[in-house]
């Protein structure tokens, strides 16, 4: 006898169709969570990194500002320019300083902090022979080391901004000078010739014992880059420009 296969055309039932539901629901909800815990683990990464960098490259401004000046001090005083090194950073909450005597040397200790993020270094001051010790936060003031009162010489400022890399972008610096007249030039030149770096201002003016000199970034990569500036009779000074990194988001 020929055994009869019945077909079974039963569909799906309701409690199955809720059952996949439920399932992909479970599924969906914890492919989120890894995608949404992996955006925020990248985000957090890269907040990081960027205070980190920036706390660094403060550090990096500050020894260079002053580990060659003649006179520091935490008060102003007359013939010393202030200098406010945590202006040039949006983020820094604070630095403070602490001027230190050893055996007739002394040493500029500092801490950089930003968003519990503290870098602590220390400067010996072989040139300085004016010094007031103590403590004191963000604001300081230096005196040039000239070996002539009545020679010609200027103090590279604040720039106006960061620069970021791959991007266009043009900032200035302001150059204080003394001792030189109106009217007269200064010679800015880049060391090196770094890619995607310009000065637009070669030869720019000293009026009112200012002068400014503008820099432009067109796709500049990141990392530190420096610039001389001269004038007869004045002793070279350099300044730094500094290409933040970017991630892209």
């Amino acid at each position: 006898m020929l055994n009869k296969v019945r077909k079974n055309n039963r569909g799906i039932t309701l409690v199955e169709v809720i059952l996949a539901l439920a399932i992909l629901g479970i599924v969906m909800s914890l492919a989120y969570g890894f995608f949404s815990f992996g955006n925020k683990t990248f985000a957090l990464g890269n907040r990081k990194y960027d205070i980190q960098q920036e706390v660094d490259i403060a550090s990096f401004t500050i020894t260079n500002t002053f580990k060659d000046v003649k006179g520091i001090s935490l008060t102003d005083k007359p013939g010393y320019t202030l200098v406010d090194i945590r202006s040039r950073f949006s983020e820094i909450e604070n630095i403070e300083y602490t001027i230190n005597e050893n055996k007739g040397t002394y040493s500029l200790k500092y801490i950089v902090v930003r968003e519990g993020r503290n870098v602590e270094s220390e400067i010996i001051l072989n040139n300085v022979k004016l010094a007031d010790t103590g403590s004191g936060s963000n604001f300081i003031w230096i005196l040039e080391n000239e070996t002539e009162d009545n020679r010609p010489s200027f103090i590279i400022g604040s720039a106006s901004g960061m620069l970021k890399a791959g991007e266009d972008m043009t900032i200035s610096y302001n150059i204080t000078t003394s001792n030189i007249p109106d009217y007269d030039t200064l010679n800015v030149a880049l060391v090196g010739s770094p890619a995607g770096l310009t000065i637009i201002t070669t030869s720019p003016t000293v009026i009112g014992n200012n002068a400014v000199v503008k820099v432009k970034s067109t796709n500049a990569a990141a990392g530190f880059y420096t610039f001389t500036v001269n004038y007869p009779g004045a002793d070279e000074k350099t300044g730094i420009i500094t290409v933040l990194d970017t991630i892209n988001e």
